[in-house]
């Protein structure tokens, strides 16, 4: 890709590029630093009236400009080249007009005079045509072969039909290669060229007659001739109507005529309806970016290239994206956090309530965990792709992080086709859309359905919880989608692209100080004589390593497992950690249910009822192709990658953070075993034999009110239904029934419960 000229100004830049100067001097001077363009280097500079001029050399611009510098050059010379070459023709016809024999002059010079004036109208009429319209790319590809039959011709010392045939019969065996520009408006026959000599013969025919417009589809029809083109207010009020109400009817358009324009209402329904036909089908790509623009970026946006084409190696990059749509699981609305690995077009996807950072960062871990540490991830500017806790996290990790522009979705075009493969795939997993008695059509429309609230926003109905639907996810990425041929591995799995790869793998084997890096952030305090304040309480360094940080800002970190313990950092470096005696061996989740628990008194009459949860169903057809397909899988022998350890600085002192001080893990009794165990061979017992009920629609106080009426009952002798029975000894086992009775003692409500 080269340029006519080494330097250009930056009006010049501004002018061929279709941008504004401010908007070019802006980003000469600063670049853009989230794209790692840096500002660009000044050629030249010359005093203009006013100021001076700025000069850049071409080399030194973004790809994105020279790309359009060159075509905007290139479409000024070729018109350039077609003006001239129209007008030499015009003038040395009109110089042979003039020379000819005055015996003949009347009839051969008004018979040249027409033929000038129509070259010289069809040059206006084509000229006035989109640069970028098929009509005109059409007649400029004809002028081109026209053009190239002529030089055929002079270089063979054939004569024109001679010409004409062979350069037909060289372009369809490959002998000459016209531009791929050319190609695509050349008919094609079994995938192959299919241009004639009666082509070619006709076309210069046409351009000898009628100038470059006689090359244009349509020529000499009355295509553009009809009332509504002619008349340029009716064209603007019919061609207004069209844009403002994209679904409006010609009979629509005839009757607003005949109310507010009744002066231009002139043509029939019919000539309106044709109107809008051709209108539409004439500049297709300009209706679909008026209508749809999406569609547009899919269908014609320029796709030169492959995105991925500079991803060489595993790990190289990953896309992570959420879901646009919200899922409506039994337990709540959720979303789909998703991410793939370009190299290997892996897939892995996380269940959440929301798409929030911290969402994001245990998707990155998982990733991490199963495949190894990337090299940069590229996501969009959403709020939770650019929160301090996840940005916070790649830095750490030392991962490079991309984003992409607002609402170009088209920059991480990967992900979004992963989504919607999964939309389709995951179907055939889903209770409600496979294995029932419905017809093949309504089928397929429900499946388009499902996948269009994915990808464009809405919410999904699924009847399974966050869990099972993570669970799903985990199966059909891992043991279905991953062994099935991808279009764009030459028809390799990606489980075979990530077991062939020859590059190494960085792994992180201290696990925990990866999990204290995921830690969220508790903030920056300054360290003061009684230690660190934080959220009303002191925390102190128990050995005295923080002695010598009076009066000095240091990191903390939390501690999932124990709101009393802060991991301190000073300038990136483990320090200590630093405990509150006060609340020591309360995890945040035990402090958030006694919250919860004195909160539910002022939000009981708010409460929502949830749903029961559905009775366990026998396996269906797709469960059990689904088990064949990961008994398959996991039959399958993985090669042992060559990994290497990966480690950063932040890492380090991450792990020195997790190996210091870490309390063991609580430990579950043998008993407490044994009784779960039992709890479930009864209650499973129970579910097979049980009659099938009605399932509640109760509150959570509901239920335990109910326990407790069974529960006098029983206390006083009396005799309850055997389904009563069942739930008065089931119940107090599940932890519904725990959280009412301590919310209920806590609160006083009711005595000896």
């Amino acid at each position: 890709m080269r340029s006519q000229k080494p330097v250009y100004s930056q009006q010049e830049i501004a002018e061929l590029a279709g941008l504004t100067r401010r908007a070019i001097n802006k980003r000469a001077a600063n670049g853009r630093p989230k794209k790692g363009e840096r500002p660009w280097p000044v050629a030249e500079r010359k005093p203009v009236r006013g100021g001076e001029a700025i000069f850049h050399a071409f080399d030194d611009l973004p790809k994105d400009l020279q790309k359009k510098l060159v075509n905007a050059e290139e479409s000024t010379r070729l018109t350039a080249e077609i003006v001239a070459l129209e007008e030499r023709k015009a003038r040395e016809a009109q110089e042979a007009a003039e020379e000819m024999a005055e015996t003949e002059a009347d009839k051969r010079l008004r018979s040249e005079k027409e033929r000038l004036q129509r070259i010289a109208d069809g040059r206006a009429k084509f000229s006035a045509l989109p640069k970028k319209s098929r009509k005109r790319q059409r007649a400029e590809a004809r002028y081109w072969i026209v053009r190239a039959a002529a030089h055929h011709m002079r270089e063979t010392g054939l004569t024109k039909r001679q010409a004409h045939g062979d350069f037909a019969n060289q372009v369809n065996r490959g002998g000459i290669t016209p531009p791929a520009w050319i190609m695509e408006h050349i008919n094609h026959r079994a995938g192959r060229p299919s241009l004639s000599e009666g082509s070619i013969r006709r076309w210069d025919w046409q351009m000898h007659n009628g100038g470059i417009w006689a090359l244009t589809d349509g020529y000499g029809t009355r295509a553009g001739q009809s009332k509504i083109f002619t008349n340029q207010r009716l064209y603007k009020v019919v061609l207004g109507a069209m844009v403002k109400y994209p679904q409006i009817k010609a009979k629509r358009i005839k009757e607003f005529l005949e109310a507010e324009y009744p002066d231009l209402n002139i043509v029939s329904l019919r000539r309106i309806q044709a109107f809008m036909s051709s209108w539409k089908k004439e500049h297709a790509q300009l209706w679909t970016y008026i209508t749809n623009p999406d569609r547009w970026k899919n269908v014609y946006m320029s796709g030169f290239g492959d995105q991925d084409e500079h991803i060489v190696r595993i790990n190289q990059l990953w896309e992570l994206d959420s879901t646009p749509g919200d899922w409506g699981l039994i337990d709540g609305r959720h979303t789909v956090v998703g991410a793939i690995d370009l190299y290997s077009k892996r897939t892995k996807y996380f269940v959440s309530k929301t798409s929030t950072a911290a969402a994001v960062k245990q998707l990155t871990r998982r990733c991490i965990l199963d495949w190894g540490v990337p090299e940069g991830v590229k996501t969009d500017n959403g709020k939770d792709y650019l929160a301090d806790e996840f940005t916070g996290l790649l830095r750490d990790l030392e991962i490079n992080q991309y984003v992409c522009l607002p609402f170009a979705s088209e920059e991480k075009a990967s992900i979004e086709r992963a989504f919607q493969t999964m939309s389709h795939g995951l179907l055939e997993l889903l209770p409600g859309f496979c294995g029932h008695n419905v017809a093949e059509k309504k089928e397929i429309e429900a499946r388009k359905a499902f996948a269009k609230r994915v990808m464009e926003g809405g919410e999904i109905e699924v009847q399974l919880t966050a869990a099972e639907l993570q669970e799903k996810l985990d199966q059909w990425a891992d043991h279905v989608y991953a062994h099935n041929p991808h279009s764009g591995l030459n028809g390799k799995t990606p489980w075979q692209v990530a077991n062939e790869s020859p590059h190494e793998i960085r792994r992180i084997s201290n696990v925990h100080a990866l999990d204290e890096l995921l830690a969220p952030v508790a903030g920056t305090r300054v360290v003061g004589k009684k230690g660190i304040q934080f959220d009303t309480r002191y925390y102190r360094d128990l050995n005295g390593e923080m002695g010598l940080m009076e009066g000095k800002q240091v990191e903390l970190r939390y501690d999932e497992q124990d709101i009393g313990r802060l991991a301190v950092y000073a300038d990136g470096r483990f320090l200590c950690w630093a405990v509150c005696p006060e609340v020591e061996g309360i995890s945040k989740q035990e402090m958030a249910a006694a919250i919860k628990r004195r909160q539910k008194k002022l939000v009981a009459e708010q409460a929502r009822e949830i749903k029961a949860f559905g009775k366990e169903i026998k396996k269906d057809i797709p469960q059990a192709v689904l088990e064949h397909r990961i008994a398959q899988s996991q039959n399958i022998e993985a090669v042992q990658f060559r990994a290497t350890e990966y480690s950063t600085d932040r890492l380090e002192q991450a792990g020195l953070a997790a190996g210091r001080g870490r309390q063991p893990e609580r430990q579950v009794s043998e008993k407490d075993r044994e009784m779960e165990a039992q709890f479930k061979s009864e209650f499973e017992q129970e579910v097979r034999v049980a009659p099938v009920t009605p399932i509640r629609q109760d509150t959570p106080e509901q239920r335990f009110r109910r326990w407790l009426t069974i529960d006098e009952k029983l206390q006083a002798g009396a005799t309850v239904p055997p389904e009563d029975e069942r739930f008065h000894r089931l119940y107090p086992e599940s932890a519904e029934c725990k959280a009412m009775k301590d919310f209920y003692e806590d609160f006083g409500q009711i005595k000896g419960a």
